[in-house]
């Protein structure tokens, strides 16, 4: 990690939300649509006969089992929420849920084909779009991706087609401040059985450790070191009138973001995960006896428990 550019990042982002404040507009509307994203997302957990992973379907992929096999389950809404004074939009926040990557590897970095979506939605609307990736812990585009160049275009466009089509379809009602409601919890995620720090010290301290080892344990022991010392992880919502947009944390599996819209489901929910990464992979309870990478002692970092106490939290912070 390059902590310089890090620290400088945290520094250049505090004196954007002053500027920020300091030129704050009004809110009179708000606007909200959906639209489906065709051929983008898939599960990337397929399971066997036997009920446990048998195949592992990356972000790109040429393996035809992986490609021929269902999408299995996901959330193909894309979703978008607008802030308006009165008839000018101020900016629109579009959600969907998918790792928001086509190829990679190569050592550069991008906002990727969600990113080229966002920009496309950007020039055509004239105001600032924001994108948000959702509970896409085990969510790829690798059913219909082979991690070609030119494939980054073709997801990209398929995505812009949702949001534009989100856009259109969207409703728009008045609010005032009375309409407006944070909610939060903070809790404490269980700490997976495989964290054990004697371990973790010994392999970071290991001339016979190679560097992937060696950062995994570190990435854990952080997390031990963090949580040990009673840094909560937070959670919350933003709530205005029937719209409500949930931030969890961790590369979260679908079915939490699937869980929070049945909790509310006659009103209009956007989730955004990655909030806190330090648990890495959060999976459902039932997944960490499965197999697969998500639920591996190398990503994620937190026990099979950790369903049902994000869940009591997520409860927490969608009561009216």
């Amino acid at each position: 990690y390059d902590t310089t550019f890090i620290n400088s990042t945290i520094d250049r982002s505090a004196e954007a939300i002053k500027t920020a404040i300091a030129n704050a507009q009004e809110v009179t509307h708000i606007g909200y649509g959906k639209a489906k994203v065709e051929k983008v997302a898939s599960n990337r957990r397929i399971l066997g006969p036997d009920g446990n992973v048998a195949i592992i379907r990356w972000s790109k992929t040429s393996d035809s089992a992986a490609i021929a096999a269902p999408e299995g389950l996901i959330d193909p809404w894309l979703r978008s929420v607008s802030f308006w004074h009165y008839d000018d939009p101020l900016v629109n926040l579009n959600y969907y849920t998918t790792h928001p990557m086509s190829h990679y590897g190569k050592g550069d970095v991008s906002s990727d084909f969600v990113g080229i979506a966002r920009e496309a939605q950007q020039q055509q609307l004239g105001f600032t779009q924001i994108y948000f990736s959702g509970a896409g812990g085990n969510i790829t585009a690798g059913k219909y991706n082979d991690g070609s160049p030119e494939r980054r275009y073709i997801l990209a466009d398929r995505v812009e087609k949702a949001m534009k089509q989100a856009w259109d379809a969207g409703t728009k009602i008045p609010v005032h401040a009375s309409d407006l409601k944070w909610r939060s919890s903070t809790l404490t995620l269980p700490l997976g059985e495989h964290l054990i720090r004697t371990e973790l010290v010994k392999t970071l301290e290991s001339t016979g450790a190679d560097s992937l080892q060696r950062f995994t344990a570190a990435k854990h022991l952080a997390w031990l070191n963090r949580t040990e010392a009673g840094h909560p992880v937070t959670i919350s919502s933003l709530n205005i009138k029937n719209v409500w947009l949930l931030h969890l944390p961790g590369e979260l599996f679908v079915e939490y973001q699937l869980a929070a819209q049945k909790l509310r489901s006659d009103d209009f929910v956007c989730t955004a995960a990655y909030g806190e990464y330090g648990p890495g992979y959060v999976c459902t309870e039932i997944a960490y006896s499965q197999g697969g990478y998500e639920s591996s002692n190398r990503a994620s970092r937190v026990s099979p428990q950790v369903e049902s106490v994000l869940m009591k939290s997520i409860k927490e912070v969608l009561q009216p």
